[in-house]
């Protein structure tokens, strides 16, 4: 990729606005010297070819500041065409000074001038002071991407498609200047023609939303367009909604909740659960009911895996009012248990009653005692207790637990039984218990397990320990944002409670539950229409190859389950409109009908809802994604981070000495102890080093079998320290 480096004298100036001072560039450096450098290097994004002999060797980012400076300006130019003003209320006045001092410092002065005077009430001195009262504090939760957000929201900014023509200038540049491999401006990625390095890429999702554009290590206009397409779409989804298109429960929720976290949030519970007793009334196999849908040839039904994490006072447990959704069909099933429970103690007492008699031959079979049925399955229960569950309900189960390490204690402490079970679930797939001292079998055909959790970002790790058996990515991930600390008004709402609301949108949803069921030996298969099908594949195949680009080939699973999560919530908010028309039909669907089309409000609703999940979930893969880096992940060995730096530290394809080591993990800020504890777990717990001669070591292959097999011989030989003597130790 070919940069240009941006001069905001030049910008502001063709945009009819005064010069700034020619040091005010948004990286402090004079705008002349800057100008020079343009000279030596790709200088314009029209240039033909790349003349690099007059250039000097010194350190470029891939994305500097300048670049920063002149997308902003770029965006701003898209701002101010549009005649729109996204100064308007001192809130977003406020906002747009901060983001634009955060990321540009005083070179963002002009634009955010230009940008104030769209406003009827500008004044050039408040304006002026504003800017500085910014530039002396920072705004915590405000970087430079608010602007890019504002724009969007605001003025409507297509910056998905702004950064697709910037790529194509971009792409058509950096043809014209591969000849020439010594300017730093083309990454080697471009000339070597190889994708971009994930690893950069990943550090571009973790800087999301943190730090300012100019801080990012690539600057490639891949990168650039996906940052763009990100916050195209969005880390929130229900502002993007329009209230009327929606089902009547969903409508509520927007009225009970202010602000845009808060009702993503309980939309994303309240969807959770209302799959849930979707796939609930489904019935089983043999007696089917309810809906489905034929997915990739396969029977999907509704229920949904989603995870909102936050950092602890972050309101998480809010989500506990979604459980009051599912509490009239938890009450009806205690009461029918009850009573069931009460017959069965009444005919037990009679057969024992039968017992003191003489004669015994006629008691006939002891009653069976009735099992205890709820839709909620416990998730600080053992997979043995989750199985029973499930097959008490016929096949189906809402996990919904607001402390996630209750269910990383269990995947931990169950030897693999519950992630085994949560795995096939999701898709479906028959699930087994075999218990021989209880004389217990269960069998469960197409399980319907649903599962909402919250937790900490800390708690991720455990909650997936081993990211690679695919357990992660059939959860759909939603991250709160952090936000500058403020006292809620506890006293806004002096109605009635939340709990309250909650359980009367329960009430209707009981009915829907019934109507469903109702359809026994007649379900109703839920289908789109032929262009939401184009429309669905168009979209993920978008995605899926974004996505590869920019994450490898490890995330593939998660878009191709992304995608099974877009029918499942569009299947869901289909079925939820019909609960609004269930009175004027006589009943939510007609005897006769058969399928169920997806209403196109649906559709774009449930297409919204995912693109935003698929950008958190792919800044919760990168979270992890270190796990991938840990070369002997499928040897069962695993490295610690520490252990992983000094590692790939380590030459790949030669010898090294004992002394070298040593200086690498100096150099690595490892103390001399902790280096020789290392090389120890290397050669004698690991095998992943090998002892060649004495005082010198290589590597075991990765991928080598044998690797494992070394520490029991030749290994044994390290010993405590690296084997290079005293004396070469004590010189380093």
């Amino acid at each position: 990729m070919k940069h240009t480096i941006f001069n905001p004298a030049e910008y502001l100036e063709h945009n009819g606005n005064n010069k700034p001072d020619n040091k005010s560039t948004a990286n402090g450096s004079n705008a002349t010297n800057d100008n020079a450098h343009n000279t030596t290097h790709c200088d314009n994004l029209n240039a033909t070819h790349c003349d690099n002999r007059n250039a000097t060797p010194h350190d470029n980012h891939y994305t500097t500041p300048d670049d920063t400076l002149a997308r902003v300006a770029e965006v701003a130019d898209r701002v101010a065409a549009s005649g729109r003003d996204i100064t308007q209320g001192y809130d977003n006045w406020l906002r747009l000074a901060f983001a634009l001092s955060d990321g540009l410092g005083e070179a963002g002065r002009q634009i955010f001038d230009r940008l104030s005077q769209m406003n009827a009430d500008y004044d050039t001195r408040e304006c002026n002071r504003l800017y500085d009262n910014c530039m002396k504090g920072h705004k915590g939760g405000i970087t430079i991407a608010t602007f890019f957000q504002m724009a969007r929201d605001l003025a409507n900014v297509d910056l998905k498609e702004m950064a697709r023509e910037r790529g194509k200038r971009e792409e058509k540049s950096l043809q014209n200047c591969t000849t020439c491999p010594t300017c730093p401006n083309v990454p080697m990625s471009h000339i070597t023609k190889n994708k971009c390095n994930k690893k950069d890429n990943i550090l571009i999702y973790n800087n999301l939303g943190k730090t300012t554009i100019s801080c990012w290590d690539n600057g490639t206009m891949g990168q650039v367009g996906q940052f763009c397409k990100d916050f195209s779409n969005g880390y929130t989804f229900s502002d993007k909604l329009d209230t009327a298109d929606l089902p009547p429960i969903l409508k509520r929720i927007m009225q009970l909740h202010d602000d845009v976290v808060s009702r993503d949030k309980m939309i994303i519970g309240t969807l959770n659960i209302v799959s849930g007793l979707i796939g609930a009334a489904s019935g089983t196999p043999d007696m089917p009911s309810g809906v489905y849908g034929l997915y990739d040839g396969r029977k999907v039904y509704a229920p949904l895996y989603n995870i909102l994490f936050a950092n602890a006072g972050s309101s998480k447990g809010d989500l506990n009012f979604c459980r009051q959704l599912a509490k009239p069909l938890k009450d009806e099933m205690r009461r029918e248990y009850e009573g069931k429970k009460m017959e069965y103690e009444r005919l037990m007492a009679a057969y024992e009653a039968k017992r003191k008699q003489k004669d015994k031959g006629d008691r006939g079979e002891p009653p069976v005692e009735p099992v205890f049925r709820t839709p909620f399955v416990p998730g600080n229960s053992s997979s043995s207790a989750v199985y029973r569950a499930i097959d008490a309900n016929g096949g189906w189960g809402l996990m919904f637990e607001t402390e996630a390490d209750t269910v990383s204690a269990m995947i931990s402490s169950d030897y693999g039984n519950y992630s085994d079970l949560m795995r096939k679930a999701f898709h479906h797939e028959t699930i087994s218990m075999n218990r021989v001292s209880e004389k217990l079998h269960i069998d469960v055909d197409s399980p319907r397990l649903s599962v909402m959790l919250t937790c900490t970002p800390g708690q991720l790790q455990p909650l997936f320990p081993n990211w690679e058996n695919g357990l992660g990515s059939r959860f759909f991930f939603y991250q709160f944002p952090e936000e500058e600390p403020r006292f809620n008004n506890v006293f806004a709402r002096n109605t009635r409670p939340f709990d309250e609301e909650y359980l009367k949108m329960g009430e209707s949803l009981l009915k829907l539950y019934h109507a469903l069921e109702e359809r026994k030996g007649r379900p109703v298969q839920f289908v789109m229409s032929s262009n939401q099908q184009e429309s669905f594949l168009a979209s993920f195949q978008e995605m899926l190859k974004d996505q590869y680009e920019m994450l490898g080939s490890e995330y593939k699973a998660f878009v191709y389950r992304l995608a099974l999560g877009g029918f499942r919530y569009a299947m869901v908010l289909s079925t939820l409109r019909r609960l609004a028309t269930m009175t004027d039909l006589g009943g939510i669907f007609q005897p006769e009908e058969s399928a169920m089309v997806c209403d196109d409000r649906d559709f774009a609703t449930a297409m919204t809802i995912v693109e935003t999940l698929a950008n958190h979930t792919a800044r919760v893969y990168t979270r992890l994604a270190k796990e991938t880096e840990n070369p002997f992940a499928d040897k069962g060995i695993k490295l610690t981070p520490e252990e992983i730096k000094i590692y790939n530290k380590l030459p790949d394809d030669k010898e090294f000495k004992a002394s070298d080591y040593i200086a690498i993990a100096q150099e690595q800020n490892i103390s001399r102890a902790s280096a020789y504890r290392l090389i120890n777990l290397f050669c004698n717990a690991y095998g992943i080093i090998i002892p060649t001669r004495y005082g010198h070591y290589r590597k075991a292959a990765a991928g080598n079998d044998d690797a494992s097999q070394n520490g029991g011989t030749e290994a044994q030989t390290s010993g405590t320290e690296p084997q290079s003597g005293g004396t070469e130790n004590e010189s380093n």
